[in-house]
């Protein structure tokens, strides 16, 4: 694949791994990169920063060796614009602490992690942030992490022109101090635990936003039923 100069866009599934990140080397032109059940360490994740061109980079279900803490060397990719970490558990805050180095980023997406509230509050440090989607994590147990507090955080990131919330419990005050954001143009909640009432009252306040909305399914509004009644006791 080395002889591939011109590459610009590469997707790997299991059997990515730190071997063949070291075997993959420097692919001058490759600007996207999208890993699904790789099992690449953090360190391994530091050497795609020969990769000088790279723009996007998604990875969903990464192995246990990886917490995120090796992005922070993405900060030598001046390039990259956009960034996905999906399906990990091990993901938490200290790899948000890395996230939120990476200043150059204008788009980042993550569900299904172990990111807690505190982990959303270090978002306020990438001030470049155009678009954001946070989704909760896949458990019936505290903490949570999107929840009232995590939208009261983010009202205070005053870049952001597109938002989207994956499966939780959200009221319609939290999500009404949304209209702090002057250039917010697309909030879409997907899964949302809300009434259809408080949605339309919502639109009413944002009327410059673009507000879509899909109630959560039946099996998702069991989880996020346990998630925040446990969160309350």
């Amino acid at each position: 694949m080395r002889q591939l100069a011109q590459l610009k866009s590469l997707s790997f599934g299991k059997g990515f791994n730190d071997a063949a990140v070291k075997a993959l080397g420097a692919l001058p032109e490759l600007e996207m990169l999208s890993t699904n059940g790789m099992d690449v360490s953090d360190d391994g994740v530091r050497a795609l920063t020969a990769c000088r061109k790279l723009k996007t980079f998604s990875i969903f279900h990464p192995g246990k060796g990886f917490t995120g803490r090796g992005l922070a060397a993405f900060v030598d990719l001046p390039a990259l614009e956009r960034l996905t970490v999906a399906g990990s558990p091990e993901f938490a805050d200290a790899g948000m602490e890395a996230v939120v180095a990476l200043v150059q980023v204008k788009e980042f997406r993550t569900w299904h992690t172990g990111v807690t509230l505190e982990g959303v509050k270090k978002l306020r440090a990438l001030k470049n942030l155009a678009s954001l989607t946070l989704g909760q994590r896949l458990s019936d147990t505290p903490p949570v992490t999107l929840s009232d507090e995590a939208v009261t955080v983010l009202a205070e990131c005053p870049s952001l022109e597109s938002l989207a919330f994956q499966e939780a419990r959200l009221t319609l005050p939290a999500l009404t101090q949304l209209k702090k954001l002057p250039k917010l143009k697309r909030l879409t909640l997907d899964g949302i635990d809300i009434a259809e009432s408080d949605i339309a009252a919502l639109k009413q306040q944002l009327p410059k936003t673009e507000v879509r909305w899909t109630a959560p399914t039946e099996q998702s509004k069991q989880r996020i039923e346990a998630l925040f009644k446990a969160a309350k006791q």
